[in-house]
């Protein structure tokens, strides 16, 4: 008898696990479509690094090259160094616009359950 209490329990654990894995209707861990729980200094801190980490390691990868390739000027590292830098920044502006909307999403929420205490055009 004890046996199916434990037989019944891990049944029941089962169920929930894969329901939370079917949470997202790929059975995967939540990825980049979900919002992110994270403070927004931190993911804006994170986006920073990987702006001067993605600058760095193209740049790096461009002197490589121009070591590979024994030019007088480091002509590759600038170019690689350049595209990292505008990657990164793509990566950072399109970060910083969504943290933005959904800051705003999340103010106009709140108000919107509160009144304005200067609006007048609604009756008392």
């Amino acid at each position: 008898m004890a046996r199916d209490k434990h037989s019944s329990a891990d049944v029941s654990d089962q169920s929930s696990v894969s329901a939370g894995a079917e949470s997202n209707g790929t059975g995967a861990s939540p990825g980049r479509d979900q919002k992110s729980t994270a403070p927004v200094w931190m993911r804006l801190t994170g986006a920073g690094m990987e702006l001067a980490f993605i600058t760095i390691a193209l740049g790096w990868l461009g002197s490589l090259v121009d070591a590979n390739q024994q030019t007088a000027r480091p002509v590759f590292a600038a170019l690689c160094g350049l595209v990292g830098f505008a990657l990164g920044m793509v990566r950072f502006i399109r970060l910083a616009v969504s943290v933005s909307k959904q800051q705003r999403d999340a103010e106009q929420r709140s108000r919107a359950g509160k009144p304005d205490a200067h609006d007048h055009t609604k009756s008392i």
